[in-house]
């Protein structure tokens, strides 16, 4: 594998590794959501063991992201809430009194979720609104079809489509002067 040519390690991964490459992404995003190791099993399409093997190697290669987990869920147990870096909240009932231990497992999960989503989706509202106030007026007709979660979608001119694109990539990737890889 070429590790100097991107698209060429991308097709040799697709075309050889296809299953390693299913189960990892089904695992990474099993654990980032909040899943535990059957959920992880269940995704990755392997035994216990196995899952237990990918999460392990998750949370080796992403040294930070236990303690991030972890700290969501101390936001929800000791404040019933969770906030995110760019300050919206969510209120979470949490309490051992009144829900059981499948109850609270879930409100953690959502507390997970509610972070990437809520992060994620400001993430590209700040770099639409970053492209739009900036860079619009370079453009004839461009027009804002959707912004979901982590997608904007657009119409623009077929002849303005590259350099839109183009702008766009490096507007959401500055957008908060944070690291970003975009697609």
């Amino acid at each position: 594998i070429d590790l100097q040519n991107p698209d060429a390690w991308v097709k040799e991964v697709k075309k050889n590794h296809e299953y390693e490459r299913t189960a990892t992404k089904s695992a990474t995003f099993a654990v980032l959501y909040g899943g535990g190791i059957s959920a992880i099993a269940a995704q990755a399409k392997c035994d216990v063991e196995t899952a237990k093997l990918l999460r392990d190697t998750i949370y080796s290669r992403y040294a930070g992201l236990e303690t991030w987990i972890a700290s969501i869920h101390k936001q929800v147990i000791e404040q019933g809430r969770v906030s995110t870096r760019y300050g919206r909240s969510r209120i979470f009932p949490y309490d051992t009194g009144v829900f059981d231990r499948q109850q609270q497992q879930s409100m953690l999960r959502e507390a997970q979720n509610y972070v990437i989503q809520s992060e994620a989706s400001d993430y590209c509202i700040m770099g639409l609104n970053k492209f739009m106030s900036n860079l619009l007026p370079w453009f004839g007709d461009i027009y804002v079809q959707n912004c979901v979660h982590d997608a904007l979608y657009f119409s623009v001119r077929e002849e303005d489509a590259d350099q839109a694109k183009d702008l766009l990539v490096e507007m959401v990737q500055t957008a908060d002067n944070l690291p970003a890889t975009l697609f």
